[in-house]
């Protein structure tokens, strides 16, 4: 599954070029279309390529692909369209991917351009913490956690973190709690009920009201987030 997107870009002299943005999960695979007119006339060669570094080349006159050693047990490239399928995606290979058709007598030309995102494929668990009951209240502490990150909080204490392309939640719901992943391309949600967790309790009175949450994140982030704080206070 992926997002698509159409964009335009307007310079001068006046050009309009389009381009597409795809959000592909991590591990899939994609099919890059030529876009743009090709007259196969008088048509020397069309490349795909991404970041400067090309991808696939095709002769058109001697009808030979030559595709670069790095993509070679990945890609796929379609002589009659001049379409190009990536297999197998990796979050290294988020970028622009771009085609150039090659005419006799004439400049190279775009006729195809693409901004892919990879995204993570994760899947979000929630685990118990802690917990205490008794006949008239209930405390529960669980970690919802996804990839590098977790939330860890409190009874009747929701929150959540929004980390570039993705939401990780946790919240609680009457008898349940959940914890949920999501991005543009995939939502996935781990639930655990709290009844059971809460034995001694009769269950006609409020679980414990405490606003109690904690973000855990990975160590490079947060020292990123304290320079960034750093170098705004020295600023003011």
């Amino acid at each position: 599954m992926h997002v698509k997107g159409i964009y335009l870009l307007i310079s001068l002299p006046l050009t309009v070029i389009s381009y597409e943005v795809l959000e592909v999960l991590n591990r899939e695979s994609v099919t890059l279309k030529i876009t743009g007119r090709v007259d196969e006339e008088k048509l020397r060669a069309i490349e795909w390529s991404t970041n400067k570094t090309t991808i696939v080349e095709y002769m058109y006159v001697g009808k030979t692909v030559h595709v670069s050693t790095r993509y070679k047990s990945r890609v796929d490239f379609d002589v009659d369209t001049f379409s190009l399928r990536l297999r197998n995606l990796m979050k290294k290979d988020s970028g622009i991917y771009m085609a150039m058709k090659n005419v006799e007598g004439r400049p190279k030309e775009t006729v195809a351009e693409y901004h892919i995102s990879v995204l993570e494929a994760v899947d979000p668990s929630l685990t118990v913490v802690s917990n205490w009951s008794s006949s008239d209240s209930c405390s529960v502490t669980v970690n919802c956690s996804a990839g590098d990150a977790s939330l860890i909080s409190s009874s009747n204490s929701s929150c959540s973190l929004e980390g570039g392309r993705s939401l990780l939640s946790l919240s609680f719901n009457h008898n349940t709690v959940s914890c949920t992943h999501s991005n543009p391309v995939r939502w996935r949600q781990d639930t655990m009920e709290l009844k059971p967790l809460c034995p001694l309790n009769k269950g006609n009175q409020n679980q414990e009201s405490r606003a109690q949450c904690w973000v855990w994140l990975p160590i490079a982030l947060v020292l990123s987030l304290i320079i960034h704080v750093d170098v705004w206070k020295r600023r003011e």
